[in-house]
């Protein structure tokens, strides 16, 4: 009989090895979703709220993977419960945004190739991977919200940008501080045109507390 940790490697393992695949394993999916019940209805397959939270960021991937958007906004939104953290998008429309997901139709029409990009969409496609999509009816009135800022060094007018708040209320016993002094350091981009940051009309905008690995984890796997 396999240990409850056993089953969490095991699990890694079938999913690294459906990413490998062409296609679809039907049979990888089910044993997934049976791996993932198990580990949620019995026995915890780990016991520190730290191992959780990586166990749900895993868990929100498998399920984006399989178009399982539902139950992928669940483990995100236990992750950051058991990380004590808040996040809120400014300027996003969709209830629920992940990094991988690319913007590819508009109103049925291909981004790229709109006749007008004031027209106002209903529906807007995402693309999960290769093989997947997602279409969200989004609310068109919180579309083109967002912070005021400049993206470039010669932009003159201010446009609405995506902006992240970040409130957490840390407890080191869950999440430990970590030695950051042999990782490597942020390099400025210097690029003649665009910013090393957005430059936001309010000065309060875009700021957040410095975060931990694992939180910086839970932020990305939130977006």
């Amino acid at each position: 009989m396999m240990s409850q940790s056993s089953k969490w490697w095991w699990q890694r393992c079938l999913f690294v090895h459906q990413q490998v695949l062409d296609e679809f394993s039907p049979t990888i999916h089910t044993a997934l979703k049976n791996l993932l019940k198990e580990a949620l209805e019995k026995e915890p397959v780990v016991q520190d709220p730290r191992s959780w939270i990586l166990f749900h960021l895993e868990a929100a991937q498998i399920c984006l993977y399989y178009s399982e958007v539902v139950h992928s906004k669940t483990h995100v939104e236990s992750s950051l419960d058991l990380a004590n953290m808040k996040l809120t998008l400014v300027g996003e429309p969709l209830a629920l945004s992940i990094a991988s997901l690319k913007l590819i139709l508009w109103d049925g029409e291909w981004e790229g190739e709109r006749r007008s990009v004031d027209s106002q969409p209903t529906k807007v496609s995402f693309r999960v991977n290769k093989n997947r999509f997602i279409t969200e009816n989004i609310d068109v009135a919180s579309y083109r919200t967002g912070a005021l800022g400049k993206r470039t060094r010669f932009q003159e007018k201010q446009l609405a940008q995506l902006m992240v708040k970040v409130s957490v209320s840390r407890n080191e016993d869950v999440i430990p501080r970590v030695d950051t002094k042999h990782l490597p350091k942020d390099l400025s981009l210097d690029d003649e045109v665009r910013l090393n940051q957005i430059k936001f009309a309010n000065e309060d905008d875009g700021k957040f507390p410095a975060l931990l690995p694992l939180e910086q984890a839970v932020v990305l796997a939130t977006l």
